[in-house]
């Protein structure tokens, strides 16, 4: 009898002998390592949930946004920038209004010149010059004409006339306006007209302040209110026109 219970134990024992050693170990390194991980997930995952609900406690309600003062000081730092840009592209613009209307002054000069050089005859008249009239009577505006009656000036309505506005004579060819803003400063040494004519067929420069001849003339522009805003063209009697941009 003890040799039979003694025989089905061992027996028993076999029936529940487990896999070899190795297999064992690798499975149970295996479980190890995926309850390490599934751990450490949880871990993680429990810790940042932690973090959050900590965070609207001690804050509810700026958990997640600004505060006033932050978003008062952006909004004083953009209105500073956007003062500043505002500025320089006003300042910009006026400089821009008077750089090109210089230039178009300095342009219409050469442009005299050159008409004198190829031009005989205007409209049927004999043409013996071309040139610009200033005055600081009417400072948003010059005059270009043609020379008819040969006395180098520029003459308005009747040959004794000066050039004016209204002038509708024969020697009037254009009344250019300058870009809103921009005026004539000055001429020269302080003269209320000054007059530029090229005669031709050389051409020779005639220069004139009122009725009195000079060997160069200056004209400067500037924008009304911008009184440090200032271009100067420069001509001389041996014909130079000068406009450094």
């Amino acid at each position: 009898m003890v040799s039979k219970l003694k025989f089905s134990w061992n027996k028993r024992k076999e029936s529940f002998t487990p896999t070899p050693n190795v297999d064992r170990k690798l499975w149970i390194l295996k479980l190890y390592n995926f309850f390490k991980k599934l751990h450490s997930s949880l871990k993680i995952a429990g810790f940042k949930r932690g973090n959050l609900k900590k965070r609207s406690r001690r804050n509810p309600c700026w958990a997640f946004g600004f505060t006033i003062m932050e978003m008062l000081l952006v909004l004083v730092i953009t209105m500073v920038i956007a003062s500043i840009t505002l500025v320089g592209l006003r300042s910009g613009s006026a400089q821009g209004r008077l750089t090109r209307s210089a230039a178009r002054v300095a342009l219409d000069l050469r442009r005299a010149q050159n008409l004198a050089l190829t031009s005989l005859v205007q409209q049927g008249n004999p043409v013996f010059g071309y040139g610009i009239y200033f005055t600081t009577a009417d400072q948003g505006q010059y005059i270009r004409f043609v020379d008819i009656d040969g006395n180098n000036t520029c003459n308005g309505e009747l040959p004794t006339d000066p050039c004016e506005e209204n002038g509708i004579g024969p020697e009037i060819l254009e009344i250019v306006k300058f870009e809103e803003g921009v005026i004539i400063d000055s001429l020269s040494s302080g003269p209320s007209s000054l007059t530029v004519n090229f005669r031709s067929p050389e051409p020779t420069t005639f220069i004139w302040e009122g009725s009195s001849p000079v060997t160069n003339g200056i004209i400067t522009l500037t924008v009304q209110g911008e009184p440090t805003l200032m271009e100067q063209i420069f001509v001389n009697d041996f014909g130079l026109v000068e406009f450094q941009f």
